[in-house]
């Protein structure tokens, strides 16, 4: 139960009036992936449903490629050893849907700021995060100022030569390190000492260069010595449950299609491998001529939605307030919007009207929003976006509002268009403390 101004409101699971769904894209681009080529110093398109491999970057701002991330800016953010002088470059896509182009904008991070980088990816924090190969740390770039170069802050230290990173549905950021080939789990507002350490379930296995969640919650890592993609339990102690694949030359991205399959870059044979959710053999494989010694891998959104916080942890006892911004784009101006939330989780996720599916579980702390989304307490959690596409909503719990079973616990956040709920955002944590 919650409480609101003195009094107990129960959490009922109350039905949910929701409009009727109508079709959103005529187009599923999500079925476009994107991969950067480190031996062809450039970034191609491809489709899962055809063999056609594009090119849609080639110039003289980038070489050596690594790994690839959307911003929450709607930008491509490209890490690059770039012949010694590593440097995270920021493209802007051209024109619609599935972008046939991209303009390069600036670096992003300062001269100097990582070296040789590899895996990257904006966490639940609107930062930058970005394994800096051949030390001993992930860098962390301010990226909520939206200016460049991102203003460094203070990075966490790691075993040496991360080189996989990716943060998990529980917010935790996973790092592959190459020196002791163990995945290491960080709590990024507190990330010393690393929370877990996930080792090697096979002998052979070394070197991790990919992780990604199966829908199930598993853990997928990709490891570069052994030519092994393993399988673990997705909550600690992550136990091993077995190889995923053994098939490949050299295993590295890997990436959740939309199509309930899994695909992973081979940075030996130049192509990208599709696997069914179970694994063992794959069952197609793109590839291109000019593609060579593919790395990073990712799937174009239908939409880059993005939710973001201004902090991530909210105090029981004293209350406070959480500021949410969500970036929409202004193809999404004046349309209505719900942000929602959970205590529980994110698997499986809600089904919405027609299909989409909100990566929330739906619980009391859903229900409670659903129910009383216009209390002060949850101010502008439904409502409109501007001509911007944009909007801000605000969580304020008073002193002892949120009930003491929550302390130590994260309560997790999502948004949705509404009428129809086509689109919905990535999820952001707060943790709720004493």
């Amino acid at each position: 139960m919650f409480k609101h101004k003195g009094l107990l409101i129960l959490m009922t699971l109350a039905a949910v009036l929701l409009c009727p769904a109508v079709q959103g894209n005529d187009e599923d681009v999500s079925e476009y992936f994107l991969v950067a080529a480190a031996g062809s110093d450039a970034v191609y398109r491809g489709n899962i449903y055809s063999d056609d491999i594009v090119k849609v970057i080639d110039d003289v701002h980038i070489a050596t490629l690594t790994y690839i991330t959307w911003g929450p800016d709607g930008r491509l953010y490209i890490g690059c050893w770039n012949h010694g002088s590593g440097l995270i470059a920021a493209y802007k896509p051209v024109g619609e849907l599935p972008y046939d182009d991209f303009n390069f904008i600036e670096d992003a991070v300062p001269a100097g700021g990582v070296i040789d980088p590899e895996g990257l990816e904006f966490g639940p924090d609107g930062n930058l995060y970005v394994c800096n190969y051949g030390g001993s740390e992930v860098k962390v770039f301010d990226g909520s100022t939206g200016s460049y170069p991102f203003d460094e802050l203070p990075p966490i230290s790691t075993g040496s030569d991360p080189h996989a990173l990716r943060f998990g549905p529980d917010g935790y950021l996973y790092v592959g390190c190459w020196g002791n080939s163990n995945v290491e789990v960080y709590d990024i507002s507190n990330p010393v000492p690393a929370l877990h350490t996930i080792t090697p379930g096979e002998s052979g296995a070394s070197k991790p260069s990919g992780i990604n969640f199966k829908p199930d919650g598993n853990i997928l890592v990709s490891y570069w010595g052994g030519d092994l993609v393993l399988e673990y339990e997705g909550v600690a102690p992550y136990n091993y449950v077995g190889i995923f694949t053994d098939t490949l030359g050299t295993p590295c991205d890997i990436a959740m299609g939309p199509d309930d399959n899994v695909y992973i870059t081979d940075y030996a044979n130049n192509i990208v491998a599709q696997f069914p959710m179970t694994g063992g053999s794959s069952t197609h494989e793109y590839t291109d001529p000019g593609l060579f010694a593919p790395a990073g891998l990712l799937f174009i959104p239908n939409m880059l939605i993005t939710l973001s916080r201004d902090i991530d942890q909210i105090s029981q006892s004293a209350g406070g307030m959480v500021t949410f911004t969500i970036q929409a784009g202004v193809d999404f101006e004046r349309r209505p919007f719900f942000l929602l939330g959970s205590m529980t989780g994110t698997h499986p996720g809600t089904i919405l009207p027609g299909g989409a599916v909100l990566p929330l579980v739906r619980d009391q702390f859903f229900n409670y929003i659903l129910d009383y989304w216009n209390y002060p307490i949850l101010e502008d959690f439904r409502g409109y976006l501007d001509l911007d596409g944009a909007a801000t909503a605000r969580f304020m719990p008073g002193a002892g509002e949120l009930p003491a079973i929550l302390i130590g616990r994260s309560l997790y956040f999502a948004f949705t268009t509404e009428s129809p709920y086509d689109y919905q955002s990535n999820v952001v944590t707060v943790e709720v403390t004493n």
